[in-house]
C-alpha cells in the first residue's frame, strides 16, 4: 500500500474529513488533498519547511509532470519558493546556502533536480 492509500485509509477510519486531519497536522487542507491523491508526498515539503528556516515566507506546488522526458514511473514536481527578511534585503548570499541544504536533504531522498 502505496503512502496515498495509507493516509485515506487512516483518515477515514478515524473518520475525519481532510480539513479536521489539516487541522491536526497543521497543514493546509489542499496539502492533504495532494498527499491523498498522490500528487506529492509531504517530506518535501517538510524538507522545504526545514531547511527554509527564519527567511522561508512560502512555498507553493504549481506544477507536477509526468511523461515522456520524465523517467518511468517518476514524476517531476515545480515549487516556488520565496524567501523574505523583514530587516533588511536579501541577496544572493543569503539564499544559496539554504537552497543547497534543501536539495542535498532532497538528494538524500533519492530525489533529483532536473535541469
Amino acid at each position: 500500500m502505496e503512502f496515498a492509500e495509507k493516509l485515506i485509509t487512516l483518515r477515514k477510519s478515524r473518520e475525519l474529513t481532510q480539513e479536521q486531519l489539516a487541522e491536526q497536522l497543521n497543514v493546509s487542507r489542499q496539502s492533504i488533498s495532494k498527499w491523498e491523491s498522490g500528487q506529492v508526498i509531504p517530506e518535501v515539503e517538510k524538507i522545504i519547511e526545514k531547511r527554509g528556516g527564519k527567511l522561508l515566507e512560502k512555498y507553493n506546488l504549481f506544477d507536477i509532470y509526468e511523461g515522456a522526458q520524465i523517467k518511468e514511473g517518476f514524476k517531476s514536481v515545480a515549487y516556488t519558493i520565496s524567501f523574505r527578511a523583514k530587516d533588511r534585503t536579501l541577496e544572493d548570499k543569503d539564499i544559496q546556502p539554504i537552497m543547497e541544504k534543501i536539495l542535498e536533504d532532497l538528494s538524500g531522498m533519492g530525489i533529483e533536480l532536473r535541469s
